[in-house]
């Protein structure tokens, strides 16, 4: 499911509001969580005050354009590189999710409640990491995580 998404986010496929309107399938491409600009992949993802509010609560200033500069993110130098891809996507997947429960559930998740989310899921997924090095790095990233005052 998460790789789906990650293909679909990297595709600019995603069910945002812009997109949904190119399909005619919503009148108003105004993001949910705002209500002040397009819900694009870039607005929704990185230029939205609720998506900013989470990266910078990481500490992380990702380059949003274009999207390929995003797996350049400078990171702490306490983090490993090797599980980059996994923790953006982790971070993009717990933003989507947030969005999500919004739309569907009306319920806005704040910062605090995304980022104990993806340390939620961080912990989950990385029982699934497949070399103690690479649970080794998830850890780090995991004490990174938790020392982010969620």
């Amino acid at each position: 499911k998460v790789m789906i998404f990650g293909w679909l986010f990297y595709l600019d496929r995603l069910n945002t509001r812009q997109n949904l309107r190119k399909k005619t399938i919503l009148d108003s491409d105004v993001c949910p969580r705002c209500n002040s600009s397009v819900e694009d992949r870039v607005h929704l993802f990185f230029s939205c005050p609720a998506a900013r509010r989470i990266w910078q609560r990481l500490g992380l200033q990702p380059l949003a354009a274009p999207i390929d500069g995003l797996f350049s993110t400078t990171l702490p130098s306490a983090l490993p590189d090797t599980v980059r891809p996994f923790m953006l996507l982790l971070i993009l997947w717990k933003i989507w999710d947030a969005r999500n429960k919004k739309v569907f559930q009306n319920l806005e998740l704040d910062a605090s409640q995304t980022l104990r989310a993806i340390l939620d899921d961080l912990i989950t997924w990385s029982h699934r990491l497949r070399t103690e090095t690479l649970k080794g790095y998830a850890g780090l990233w995991r004490d990174f995580l938790s020392s982010r005052n969620l």
